[in-house]
């Protein structure tokens, strides 16, 4: 896998705080020979949180199915078990992504993928510039200096199984049929929608068991094969209507694929719950205040109401109907009026959980989804007179 990448390659910068992220999509990008993950897919709020992916499996270009393996910035790994770790994934042709910081003025906890290795020299993808490096021209050394630990994310081979592409109608040995789609598996239940029944290829139903446990990853367009309605998957499962594109013309998605509504009505592994970010907490004295953006796509001209939590009391009620035309652009066809910005006054002060829940529009499918669920510092409110 790492024999054919190119060192001139210009690739995704990561944006400010990013790094493990991004580091991540090379990571897979080079594991499963595609070009579908980028640093949101597991970048916080709008991607699944990189915590998550230990114990995920990955259908590998190879056909071999491997499972990620993640020591974070919170645990136990000494430097020479990293290093024992990249020197094993490189001998199997594999990258790890690992756990830097710069030797002199920098960055004191970064993480980048470790593509290869030459006479004690490692190549790198560093996030920073985007760019395959030298670690040591790069001016690294291992470990998060800022914590004193050596984090990593590698990948260990699970078994093999029957490569797979998008579009591809698998069926197993329960004679279940399914089609391939942002590497997941989506369920036929009728073939009348596909023309008649296609041909399938058989896999073993363990590899079908590991690939159910997958969601479409970001950015994957799906076609609604009985109505020819358009989605595209945005994080976690969920979809919206792309309206912005045709599924029958010119301007439909060249990769997308035509899945069984079955997958829509029953949302086993895609989901109409809420979109949405919470872009930035203000922090005040005595208030917070949440902005942001909110849109349920079975309600596209309905504006949802917000509510913010404050510990585990409800603290504030909003709706997201402020102009927010940037949401319009990236979502053709959800409306420009899906913004919130929700000022909470508090008697609370220190450190407190805060969540900001967007909640389901009444009537339709799906539920409440959290944008936001962290700690922060409230200042306590200066008296006045």
């Amino acid at each position: 896998m790492l024999s054919g990448l190119d060192p001139n390659a210009q690739l995704e910068k990561q944006r400010p705080g990013g790094c493990k992220a991004t580091a991540l999509s090379y990571a897979l990008n080079i594991l499963t020979g595609s070009s579908r993950y980028s640093q949101t897919t597991y970048g916080g709020a709008r991607g699944y949180p990189c915590a998550d992916i230990g114990g995920q499996t990955f259908m590998g270009a190879d056909g071999v199915v491997y499972v990620a393996t993640y020591f974070r910035d919170d645990e136990s790994c000494g430097k020479q078990a990293l290093l024992e770790k990249i020197a094993e994934s490189l001998k199997a042709g594999l990258p790890i992504v690992a756990s830097v910081h710069k030797t002199g003025v920098g960055s004191k906890h970064h993480w980048v993928a470790v593509v290869g290795e030459d006479g004690g020299e490692y190549l790198i993808l560093d996030p920073y510039t985007g760019a395959m490096e030298n670690m040591s021209d790069a001016g690294y050394d291992w470990g998060l200096a800022d914590v004193r630990t050596y984090g990593y994310i590698g990948f260990g081979r699970l078994g093999g199984g029957v490569k797979l592409s998008d579009g591809d109608f698998v069926m197993a040995k329960s004679g279940a049929a399914y089609r391939m789609a942002g590497g997941a598996p989506m369920l036929v239940s009728d073939w009348s929608s596909f023309g008649g029944a296609q041909a399938c290829t058989s896999i073993p139903d363990g590899q079908l068991e590991m690939l159910l446990q997958a969601r479409p990853v970001p950015g994957t367009s799906l076609i609604d094969a009985k109505t020819g309605r358009l989605y595209r998957v945005i994080e976690d499962g969920r979809i919206y209507h792309d309206s912005g594109h045709s599924a029958d013309g010119a301007s439909a998605p060249p990769q997308a694929v035509a899945i069984d509504d079955w997958e829509l009505r029953n949302q086993a592994r895609l989901n109409l719950d809420p979109a949405g970010a919470v872009d930035r907490i203000v922090r005040g004295e005595g208030s917070i205040k949440a902005i942001g953006w909110a849109f349920d796509d079975d309600a596209n001209n309905s504006q949802l109401i917000m509510h913010v939590y404050i510990g585990d009391s409800l603290a504030g009620i909003g709706r997201a109907d402020i102009f927010r035309p940037d949401i319009e652009k990236t979502y053709p066809g959800v409306g420009e009026r899906h913004g919130f910005s929700i000022t909470i006054k508090t008697d609370k002060t220190g450190r407190q959980r805060v969540r900001v829940v967007a909640v389901n529009a009444p009537g339709t499918a799906g539920s409440n989804a959290t944008l936001l669920d962290t700690f922060i510092t409230i200042r306590p409110a200066q008296p006045t007179g």
